[in-house]
């Protein structure tokens, strides 16, 4: 469960439709259900006028979004052989084969966008692929580079916590996570796991006073009950039997809905 929670943690991003790592400006207010009907708009306006870039990228960000990962390579591939070496189709192009399980070219996409363009979301993406590989390590230096060219952005801090949490190293993790945390007031996954880390350290005060603080922000059915549980075994330790009680019961309840 825990490392079951760890994945949950590093790929429930908390931005709604922001929530993808790199170029997804173009449609962002459409209902996913009409995603279909866009991209065969898409197909028609390209076959009308194939020299728009614009739409080859939205046809891409479409097919990633409905999880096509494969179109959306095929597109950026379109992209580059047709209009260049565009920084942008590299990066997409990363993260598709990242979620493709393709580590190799995963990386090697997200490099080329780096030395295309090395700003800050292009190192804190490399290093997202190495952390979506296990590779936790190899993302440290990716995503403390994201950070010296930005020191403003909460998820490469969120990443790194992560990255150093999956380490063993807790004082790192923690930094970061309260770092990111500060900087993007509603941050539920680091909330959780400055809880877990805490609780791990048999700080049962302090990871109830987290997973508290996490319960009284919206949207977070998905996770509730684990959160919920962990609160309740904290209260256990405590000697607590009534509020841990009512934890389990309640998380209990929520399973059965």
């Amino acid at each position: 469960m825990k490392n079951l929670f760890y994945l949950i943690c590093l790929i429930l991003l908390p931005f709604g439709a922001s929530s993808q790592l790199f170029y997804l400006e173009s449609d962002d207010t459409l209902d996913f259900k009409y995603y279909p009907q866009r991209i065969d708009e898409m197909n028609r306006m390209i076959k009308l006028d194939s020299s728009k870039l614009e739409y080859y990228v939205k046809r891409s960000i479409l097919y990633y979004r409905l999880k096509n990962y494969t179109k959306s390579v095929e597109d950026n591939k379109r992209i580059i052989k047709k209009f260049g070496e565009l920084e942008s189709a590299y990066c997409n192009m990363g993260l598709s084969y990242c979620f493709l399980k393709d580590s190799a070219n995963a990386l090697s996409a997200i490099r080329k966008a780096i030395s295309l363009d090395p700003k800050a979301v292009n190192y804190m993406n490399l290093g997202f692929i190495q952390l979506h590989f296990d590779n936790y390590a190899n993302a440290i230096p990716p995503l403390k580079q994201a950070l010296v060219l930005n020191d403003q952005y909460a998820k490469a801090y969120y990443y790194l916590g992560y990255a150093y949490m999956k380490s063993g190293n807790f004082a790192e993790a923690k930094t970061n996570y309260i770092k990111a945390a500060e900087l993007n007031v509603i941050y539920p996954e680091a909330i959780y796991n400055l809880g877990f880390i805490a609780k791990t350290e048999n700080n049962y005060p302090e990871a109830i006073s987290y997973f508290s603080t996490l319960l009284g922000y919206p949207r977070i059915e998905m996770i509730k009950v684990q959160v919920l549980e962990q609160r309740g075994n904290c209260y256990e330790q405590l000697g607590e039997t009534a509020k841990a009680t009512a934890d389990f019961e309640l998380a209990s309840a929520l399973k059965r809905r």
